[in-house]
């Protein structure tokens, strides 16, 4: 726990005005975030985003629980990739591998792998509930309201980014697609059975259409959200630190309306976002327990380097290195929704910071609006990112 001091001039002249603070961000960097200007341009709803919106639900705001067509193509995809991993993968890989049959770990492969398939539908299904029209991401007012400079320069750095990582997503896609039925390259060998053909090619459907979905749909929608929610919290920590909770009419219009409106806020990222978290999580972790199964295969990962012309070992190095990056994929992708959610524990601890400079006189006020505040320290329905007390 970081001890951190008041920023108010009283807690400069009160040696013992500190307070215990989460230590995820540092003094310097909240110092920084605090400082900055947080209404300095606009932010942004991009328009790939919007035209995703569009294309996974409906146009009507009425209507828009009804998915369109894509949005069921997607669904059956993802369970059609699932059913052939489980039903079809062992057995045409074994086939592949030189072995007589599938074995234990061959087959918990499959298992692991086909969980991971429909994982992404929640994902698919947060970027509709967060980009339709009228969905959670304009509900937070995004391409509205002010943000400060560097988070519109990060956002603007990320958009670009999964950009050119979703185009690269469609080419891995159209390799497999390509690969699994005519196999130009020789990677898919010329006796491979046509249900591990048709797995390519679903898997290769998947890299196409989740791919730029997941990146530029939902992650980078989530992390809009998180910087527009967390650009409020900055700046309700900033009202508490300059406002005077004695002063009823400055309190309740500087500090009290922009901190409810900030647990509204934060109501929609989680229910916007937190089921694609979720999908995510389970996703990467059941690839990565399939990875972690294939590269203990011995069988199958000599006969994969023999099939292929590899030289020993190259099938499990690779396994390896997904495996570990699939284990941290969901750790990272939630870092700034668990900073964002530290800023609100940042809150409660300015409230009591400014109960002890402002006396007992203020205690019943700051009470009322840190019991009606208390939640904003977890995020309703997600992995549990942050839990900072």
């Amino acid at each position: 726990m970081e001890v951190i001091q008041l920023n108010t001039p009283e807690a400069d002249q009160n040696d013992a005005d500190h307070r215990a603070l989460p230590a995820t961000t540092s003094r310097s960097e909240r110092t920084l975030t605090l400082a900055r200007d947080s209404d300095a341009v606009p932010s942004v709803f991009p328009r790939e985003q919007r035209i995703l919106g569009v294309l996974l639900s409906t146009c009507s705001v009425t209507e828009c629980s009804a998915t369109c067509v894509l949005g069921y193509v997607l669904h059956v995809l993802g369970a059609a990739a699932g059913a052939f991993w489980l039903f079809a993968v062992p057995n045409g890989a074994a086939k592949v591998a030189g072995m007589e049959e599938p074995n234990a770990l061959l087959y918990v492969t499959s298992a692991m792998s086909a969980l991971a398939q429909p994982a992404m539908i929640p994902v698919i299904a947060a970027a509709r509930v967060s980009l339709r029209p009228g969905g959670a991401l304009e509900d937070l007012d995004a391409g509205k309201v002010l943000i400060s400079e560097q988070d519109a320069q990060t956002l603007s750095r990320w958009r670009w980014f999964l950009a050119a990582m979703s185009g690269l997503s469609v080419l891995v896609g159209l390799f497999c697609v390509v690969e699994g039925p005519l196999s130009p390259l020789g990677i898919m060998p010329p006796d491979a059975p046509v249900a591990l053909r048709v797995t390519w090619v679903l898997v290769g459907l998947e890299f196409i259409t989740f791919g730029p979905i997941a990146l530029i749909g939902w992650f980078a929608s989530m992390d809009t959200a998180s910087r527009l929610c967390r650009d409020q919290a900055v700046e309700a920590v900033r009202a508490v630190s300059e406002a005077d909770p004695t002063d009823d009419s400055a309190w309740k219009k500087s500090v009290e309306a922009p901190a409810m409106a900030l647990r509204h806020k934060f109501e929609v990222l989680s229910d916007g976002w937190g089921d694609g978290l979720l999908g995510i999580g389970i996703f990467s972790w059941s690839s990565a327990a399939a990875l972690l199964s294939s590269s203990m295969n011995q069988p199958l990962m000599a006969g994969l380097d023999a099939a292929s012309q590899l030289e020993p070992g190259t099938w499990r190095i690779t396994c390896f290195v997904f495996m570990v990056i699939f284990v941290f994929l969901p750790f990272l992708l939630a870092k700034d929704i668990a900073d964002t959610s530290t800023w609100c524990s940042y809150l409660m601890a300015e409230l009591n910071d400014a109960r002890v400079n402002h006396g007992p006189e203020s205690h019943l006020k700051i009470q009322w609006l840190e019991t009606t505040l208390r939640q904003l320290v977890r995020l309703r329905r997600t992995l549990t990112l942050s839990q900072a007390t």
